[in-house]
C-alpha cells in the first residue's frame, strides 16, 4: 500500500472488492470521473495526468492486483481521446458476467468469480 494512504482507505477498498454491486457503482464512479474530464477543454489533460495513476491504482487494488487491467486503465486515462472507454466498468464485467469470451479475461488477468460464472451458464 502506498505510504500516503491511511489503512482505512485500505479497509474501504476491500470493502468495496467484496460486495458487487457496490463495486460496480464504484466502478461506473471511477469511468465517469474519468470522462468528466472532457468538459473542460485544455484542463481536461492536465486532470488526465493527474488521474491516470490514481484510476490505474484503484483498478490494481479492485481486481486481485491485475497488472494488465491497471495499464489498460492508466494508458486510457493517459492517452488522448481514449477517455471515453469504460474500463473500470468493463473489467466489472469481466469479472461478475459471462457476456464477454473467456480469452479477454485472460487476456487482461481479470479473475471470473466462480459465483457468477455458475449463475450465467
Amino acid at each position: 500500500m502506498p505510504f500516503f494512504l491511511p489503512p482505512e482507505f485500505d479497509q474501504l477498498l476491500n470493502y468495496i472488492r467484496q460486495t458487487v454491486l457496490l463495486k460496480l457503482v464504484f466502478c461506473l464512479l471511477l469511468d465517469l470521473f474519468g470522462v468528466a474530464s472532457f468538459l473542460l477543454p485544455g484542463f481536461g489533460e492536465l486532470a488526465d495526468i493527474s488521474y491516470a495513476p490514481v484510476q490505474a491504482y484503484l483498478l490494481y487494488r479492485l481486481f486481485n492486483n491485475s497488472f494488465r487491467i491497471a495499464a489498460l486503465g492508466f494508458a486510457e486515462e493517459i492517452l488522448p481521446g481514449t477517455d471515453v472507454l469504460p474500463t473500470a466498468t468493463l473489467a466489472w464485467v469481466l469479472e461478475n458476467t459471462s457476456l464477454l469470451p473467456e480469452q479477454l479475461n485472460l487476456l487482461l488477468g481479470v479473475i471470473r468469480n466462480a459465483s457468477s460464472a455458475r449463475r450465467n451458464q
